[in-house]
């Protein structure tokens, strides 16, 4: 049981009525955490008031990793204080390490340069039945007033699709959203977009909401295994074409190989049972090709 002496209660009920009858009151330290939080609100409230001027409709889809630009005299202060950091750990004092980074401190506090944190924005203008989504980097100042805004790609994506578009820009998993892409996942990535650099105009927009499209299959069916995917692929196909479709199987998924035993495409045979006018049920066979990116070619039945 705790025990306070007369004279220590006082003294804290004096403090109490101070602090209190002064009108002061606890600000709590704002973290690296929260200022990143009030720069991100900050982009977020000022695009919508912007976009919302010219009656549009605008909406955030994240931010990619927070990047920070200093003048060169504040990167030789961090590396001082990196120094200080290492002697420490093994309890020695620099003396004149400590003199040097009072000198630098002083080129900083002298330095006109100005800090700016990037963010890497990706953020959808709303138009009928598609995002014009935007990837951009915008520079903020210390006062959380955004400086420059620079966008380094735009494209018509479905609305379905926006989501994944996020995922895509940030290289985050697109199967388990929320965190970093794992080696499988950064695979699809380096493949896809290989094929996407060299594509150009509604070519590339439309290889682009395909590529998105098959994240959306991947996610839904929590996996990248080839094929899973193609399999999932021609059922939504079929499936979008025709309803209860009962007693499925795949006969053959082949890869099939030109001259010189590159891969050229994928052919499956699928079977499915539907009902027809008269309740009964229906032997239906589909032949698939799809290209090396799971593209579909042609369908014959």
């Amino acid at each position: 049981m705790f025990r306070f002496s007369l004279h220590k209660l006082i003294l804290i009920g004096f403090i109490s009525f101070f602090v209190f009858s002064c009108g002061l009151k606890y600000v709590p330290i704002q973290t690296p955490i929260d200022r990143d939080k009030e720069r991100k609100q900050v982009i977020i409230e000022s695009l919508a008031a912007d976009f919302t001027a010219q009656n549009l409709k605008y909406k955030s889809y994240g931010f990619g990793d927070s990047k920070v630009l200093k003048p060169t005299s504040f990167f030789t202060l961090d590396s001082l204080f990196e120094k200080k950091y290492k002697l420490e750990q093994q309890n020695i004092i620099d003396k004149k390490l400590e003199e040097r980074i009072q000198m630098q401190k002083n080129i900083c506090y002298s330095d006109t340069g100005s800090i700016y944190y990037v963010e890497n924005h990706v953020f959808g203008i709303e138009k009928d039945s598609v995002f014009e989504a935007f990837n951009a980097e915008i520079y903020v100042n210390q006062q959380n007033k955004i400086n420059t805004l620079k966008i380094l790609e735009s494209a018509n994506v479905s609305k379905k699709l926006i989501n994944f578009y996020a995922e895509y820009k940030f290289r985050k998993s697109f199967i388990s959203p929320g965190y970093d892409a794992d080696e499988s996942e950064k695979a699809f990535y380096d493949f896809y977009d290989f094929q996407l650099q060299t594509l150009v105009g509604k070519e590339q927009e439309e290889f682009l909401n395909f590529m998105l499209s098959m994240m959306k299959v991947a996610n839904k069916i929590g996996s990248l295994d080839k094929s899973d995917l193609i399999k999932e692929y021609v059922r939504l196909y079929v499936q979008g074409n025709s309803k209860n479709l009962l007693n499925e199987k795949f006969e053959k998924i082949e890869e099939v190989s030109d001259d010189k035993n590159n891969l050229s495409y994928y052919y499956i045979l699928y079977e499915y049972s539907s009902r027809n006018s008269k309740n009964g049920l229906l032997l239906n066979k589909v032949e698939v090709f799809l290209d090396p990116y799971l593209k579909l070619i042609e369908v014959k039945k």
